[in-house]
């Protein structure tokens, strides 16, 4: 029976929110298409689905999130969960407008911090590392900018029947309303998480992966060790795709291990011809260029290049950054659902699936997400969770 169904508007988002539930020993699976929950079997109690939405134009987001939400009720979820970036990049309100009403939910409990790295919510109003959002660089995102209004503001422009109300504790129950949460720290999300579930039958919970892992917490409070067999995790294939400048700095310590492959992959195109007869890892990533093509077609190129390495190589582990390189290389490998294990580390979700008949494992990061070092100790993060390299 599903527990909980998670929406999010990216793939990355889909892995973080999830990856709690498996970590406390719920069964776990996220998908890159609706169509993928088809697949989805009955003793999964989580499933988390990606709606490609966060770079799209809010009618077209709405629609995605509509048929997203067809496909999640027909699981008859307890828990609808709706994904949102702590920054409230993309089109938080439009989509949020739109998976209330195909919940079928009448209210929307809205509490989108993450304490631990630094997103909180105050007056209803976000501030990262206790800078107003507004003051910060995310309103300047050059892909989806997050808006420099508070969510109330927008929610109320996106539905003006939708009353609007900042709460530090339970509202009253009853009626139809949208109700943005303050918190400050882990203890607020963990009130907020228990008021918020014993109204599950009328409210659509929706934030971060904060929200999620208190959520988690509440619904299987004893976390469990992850369980990981399987062959050898090594060699490790790193894939970037992702222009922030935080996956640069990991890529850039990576290679400074020095015996890690560097390949380069112009607008996401890598000739797989070119491989030598190394068997260590190796790290893909795509160069700036001022005349590339758009976004999509880069990862999509990325995603293919990707499959041709592994047709010819082989790798126990991918790491993936970016929501949308993930997404182009699952797609490229023909894999629309995988199982979520766990956490290598916090905000760094693991997951396995079977590609040709193998067990591969799966790490995926959000692009502006980690320390520099983080590609380099990926290694030493799997082997401490039991994946043998």
């Amino acid at each position: 029976m599903t527990q909980v169904a998670i929406v999010a508007d990216d793939l990355t988002g889909a892995f973080d929110a999830a990856a709690p539930f498996a970590a406390h020993g719920m069964a776990t699976a996220v998908a890159t298409t609706p169509a993928a929950l088809d697949l989805v079997g009955t003793d999964i109690e989580v499933v988390s689905l990606s709606t490609a939405s966060r770079h799209l134009g809010a009618a077209e987001a709405t629609a995605a999130v509509r048929v997203a939400s067809t496909a999640v009720a027909k699981l008859s979820p307890r828990l609808w969960f709706k994904k949102i970036d702590s920054t409230l990049r993309g089109n938080v309100a439009a989509e949020l407008v739109a998976e209330l009403a195909a919940s079928g939910r009448q209210e929307l409990v809205v509490a989108s911090a993450i304490p631990a790295q630094g997103r909180t919510v105050v007056g209803g109003k976000v501030h990262v590392n206790g800078v107003p959002l507004e003051q910060t660089e995310f309103v300047h995102d050059a892909v989806s900018a997050a808006s420099s209004q508070p969510l109330a503001a927008q929610l109320a422009a996106a539905d003006p029947s939708l009353v609007c109300q900042v709460v530090n504790s339970e509202p009253p129950a009853g009626g139809r309303g949208a109700w943005i949460a303050d918190a400050a720290d882990d203890a607020d999300l963990a009130d907020i998480a228990e008021w918020a579930m014993r109204r599950a039958d009328t409210a659509l919970l929706a934030g971060a992966a904060g929200l999620g892992n208190a959520i988690a917490g509440a619904l299987a409070p004893a976390a469990v060790s992850m369980p990981l067999p399987g062959p050898v995790a090594g060699p490790i294939l790193t894939v970037l795709g992702s222009r922030a400048a935080v996956g640069r700095r990991q890529a850039k310590f990576l290679l400074a291990r020095g015996d890690c492959e560097d390949w380069l992959a112009p607008a996401g195109r890598f000739d797989p011809e070119s491989l030598g007869a190394g068997t260590g890892d190796a790290l893909l990533h795509v160069p700036s260029g001022e005349n590339d093509p758009p976004a999509e077609d880069v990862a999509a190129a990325l995603g293919a290049s990707v499959a041709a390495v592994m047709e010819r190589r082989r790798f126990g582990t991918l790491l993936l950054t970016g929501g949308d390189t993930a997404a182009a290389v699952l797609a490229a490998l023909g894999t629309p659902l995988v199982t979520l294990i766990g956490e290598v580390a916090p905000g760094v979700p693991l997951s396995r699936l079977c590609y040709r008949g193998c067990t591969l494992w799966l790490v995926t990061k959000a692009g502006g997400f980690g320390s520099e070092d983080l590609f380099a100790r990926l290694p030493d993060l799997l082997g401490a969770k039991g994946v043998p390299i």
